[in-house]
């Protein structure tokens, strides 16, 4: 056995002696050439310091599943998935004794405050879709509101009123003209008693002189005294005048004041009507209809066709709804934690898609904690580009998904990690 093992060495031997130098020589220089590069890659390659964690994805408005309250059979049923509706369109429908496009019709108009003009705008709109007797429970109610409205046009359109105000007028009317020829019989009165007074005075100093006689003087004084009382008869019947047609204008202003008082209770009563059977077709929309909460992509969760039976609870449709802010929290152990900060790049692998395939997806530290809770630190992330996935992937959010977080905290050279390395190796106390 000895001999076979001497053999082969000095047959391996032979062999190495036969390799030429210089092939020996290019294996020393691309060995030493090796090392130099690895050691130059050393010094440029960085890699980073990870702190691994939980991640939550939530969103603001979750998607929402709708189902029936009541029992019923389908009447209407939006024809197909993944359209877009937009927030109250009617989805479903279950048969019912009321026209729900009638409803849908009369809860647009009341959804306007009830004021002067709308009520004259649609009187006859509303009067074609609540007289039809079509609208189910909400009919002794829409009948109410129509009651109401008609009160109030009637009350607007009131003959008595117009009357009453067409006699004030007139009677303004003819004591303004009174007043016109009262004002200048009182100018021209007023005029010629002023020159009467002063031939009064002529008179006075006439007789003074002795050159009109007593008697002529009464005579003068007697007529002075009637153009007076002429003057001041005048006047009083020109300010009674005024003071009627202020009186009979105070009337308008009473009777105006009046109607309109009258016209605003029944507005508050149209107003207490209009708000009861907006309530009554809330209640009805709950017990017959499944409404879009808001603008976004429908689902059928379930194949029902129309004519179909449903029952109370069972899910019939989703809506994705098209504004949604993502929401992301992270969950992180105290070990390493002191080196998060603000700022620092994160990944998320998220459970529900395999990042292999799908990707993940970036975000930023917002915000941390200040305070540890359960041995974890609680950060906020700020994701880059919503639920896109570095690989340009869209992910679909359900209302929640969870994942695995990696915060990127600095990066090193691997150099710089081999020293750490052997430094903490050759410590005292490592």
């Amino acid at each position: 056995m000895k001999k076979e093992i001497n053999n082969n060495s000095h047959e391996l031997n032979d062999i190495i002696e036969r390799f030429p130098s210089s092939f020996n020589s290019i294996l020393l220089y691309l060995l030493i050439l090796v090392i130099i590069l690895s050691i130059a890659l050393s010094y440029i390659i960085e890699s980073p310091d990870i702190i691994k964690g939980y991640a939550e994805l939530n969103s603001t408005n979750p998607i929402a599943e709708l189902s029936f309250r009541n029992n019923g059979r389908v009447k209407y049923l939006i024809d197909s998935s993944k359209k877009e509706v937009f927030k109250g369109e009617y989805l479903v429908i279950i048969e019912n004794s009321g026209s729900f496009l009638q409803i849908k019709k009369i809860k647009n108009l009341l959804e306007q405050s009830i004021n002067i003009t709308n009520i004259e705008k649609n009187y006859k709109l509303f009067e074609e879709l609540i007289t039809d007797n079509n609208l189910g429970d909400i009919q002794i109610s829409a009948s109410n509101l129509f009651a109401n409205l008609n009160k109030y046009i009637k009350a607007l359109n009131s003959k008595e009123y117009l009357k009453q105000r067409e006699i004030i007028l007139n009677q303004v009317s003819y004591y303004r003209k009174i007043l016109k020829d009262r004002t200048l019989l009182y100018f021209i009165n007023n005029k010629r008693f002023k020159y009467s007074t002063e031939l009064m005075t002529m008179n006075d100093s006439l007789y003074s002189k002795d050159v009109i006689s007593k008697a002529k003087l009464l005579e003068k004084k007697r007529s002075y005294l009637k153009e007076e009382e002429e003057v001041i008869s005048n006047k009083i019947i020109k300010n009674t005048t005024e003071l009627k047609i202020t009186e009979l204008e105070h009337q308008i202003i009473k009777l105006e004041i009046e109607n309109e008082e009258k016209l605003k209770i029944i507005i508050l009563e149209i107003e207490l009507v209009r708000k009861n059977l907006l309530n009554e077709i809330d209640r009805w929309e709950l017990n017959y209809i499944i409404k879009a909460p808001y603008n976004g992509t429908v689902e059928r969760l379930n194949f029902v066709p129309n004519g179909s039976y449903v029952n109370a609870g069972r899910p019939m449709l989703s809506v994705i709804p098209n504004d949604r802010e993502i929401n992301c929290n992270a969950f992180v152990p105290i070990k390493g934690a002191g080196k998060l900060k603000e700022g620092q790049n994160v990944k998320i692998k998220l459970k529900s898609y395999p990042y292999q395939e799908f990707g993940y997806i970036k975000g930023i530290v917002s915000s941390i904690s200040s305070v540890p809770s359960n041995n974890q630190y609680i950060i906020s992330i700020k994701l880059e580009n919503d639920t896109i996935t570095n690989t340009g992937v869209q992910l679909s959010l359900s209302n929640k998904l969870e994942g695995d977080l990696e915060v990127i905290t600095e990066k090193r050279k691997l150099i710089e990690r081999l020293f750490i390395k052997l430094k903490y190796l050759f410590e005292p106390n490592s």
